[in-house]
């Protein structure tokens, strides 16, 4: 009787076979996520194609700063301080410094002479800054800025208008003065810890307000009320005329300054006597009436001598609130005494 053999895997058979499985599968583990591996290839090439991205992205945009030179017929060239002006400008987010290095969209980037685009590595710096604009005017602009350090803690803001410092503190929140009404700015911040690490937020483009004019260029923009005076427009500036009178008189006008920050008056006292003064004065109730109901006296000449140096002068109305008398007056002791007031502007500022 013959017996019949069975195959079967033996034991020696079987641990060859799991090593086997354990190279394949060790080889395959280190093609993929070794280093040069797959995986590594896939990232780099991913990097590599945002560098170019970038680079073309930042390249074409000053390629079409040129084209504008070019064919604005004021035979400008291109030149770096163009680039710092007008590149933020065109693209929304990027970082340029005066020596035309940069960052966007996290990667540093600088730009040679021949005004050609060289993309380099990632940001990795320990800092995030952030910062938002709280409030816009027309002379001014408040920065709010949240920032956080992986070595310490942020002992320092800088916040810059168009690539200039413009203040330096160590405050979270900062109001930018001096600005020009209708005008366009780059609003960033420099975030530097205590270990002197430093990162520049992604700039904020910002448009201030037109300013409000009440008398612009000698011009009345708004209605309002003379007493013991005479009013007229001339080249240039109102002329205003107070009679002469021991009385207090001059030029009346009902305005509105809620929300509104500082009035400020161009103007020139062209003839004055040593017993009287001129101002600007606010009040609530009609100042023809109650020359001294609520009146607060923003700006003056006391002086005893006539002035006819031109000033501007200006005071913060930031608590007047609904509708106010804002009028130009003289007070007078004596009278004789008369006054000319030339006015060439006068505004409010948000």
């Amino acid at each position: 009787m013959k017996l019949k053999h069975e195959s079967a895997i033996t034991l020696v058979a079987l641990i060859v076979t799991i090593i086997v499985l354990l190279i394949l599968a060790g080889i395959t583990i280190t093609l993929t996520v070794g280093r040069n591996g797959l995986l590594d290839k896939v990232q780099q090439a991913s990097i590599e194609n945002e560098k170019a991205e970038i680079q073309e992205i930042i390249q074409l945009v000053i390629m079409d700063i040129e084209t504008e030179l070019l064919s604005n017929q004021k035979g400008e060239e291109l030149n770096k301080g163009i680039l710092v002006q007008k590149l933020p400008n065109k693209l929304q987010g990027i970082i340029i410094q005066e020596d035309m290095t940069g960052e966007y969209r996290n990667y540093h980037y600088y730009i040679d002479e021949n005004y050609n685009v060289h993309i380099l590595g990632k940001n990795n710096s320990s800092i995030q800054v952030e910062q938002t604009i709280s409030y816009v005017g027309t002379s001014r602009c408040t920065v709010k800025v949240e920032a956080n350090s992986l070595e310490g803690n942020i002992v320092q803001y800088q916040y810059m208008v168009n690539n200039e410092i413009k203040g330096e503190t160590s405050e979270k929140e900062y109001t930018i003065e001096e600005l020009e009404p209708n005008r366009q700015y780059n609003i960033s911040v420099i975030a530097i810890d205590e270990k002197g690490n430093s990162r520049k937020s992604v700039p904020t483009k910002i448009v201030t307000k037109e300013r409000t004019y009440i008398i612009k260029d000698g011009i009345l923009k708004v209605e309002g009320q003379t007493a013991n005076a005479q009013i007229t427009e001339e080249e240039g500036y109102l002329n205003l005329s107070i009679n002469a009178t021991r009385n207090r008189g001059g030029y009346y006008i009902i305005y509105d300054l809620t929300n509104y920050r500082e009035i400020k008056i161009d103007a020139e006292v062209l003839d004055k006597g040593s017993s009287c003064s001129c101002y600007l004065w606010i009040q609530r109730s009609n100042p023809i009436s109650s020359m001294y109901d609520r009146a607060t006296a923003l700006l003056g000449r006391n002086s005893d001598t006539n002035s006819r140096e031109r000033f501007i002068e200006s005071c913060d109305i930031k608590d007047f609130e609904e509708n106010y008398y804002i009028f130009c007056m003289k007070n007078a002791t004596e009278t004789s005494t008369r006054a000319i007031i030339h006015i060439y502007n006068m505004w409010l500022e948000e």
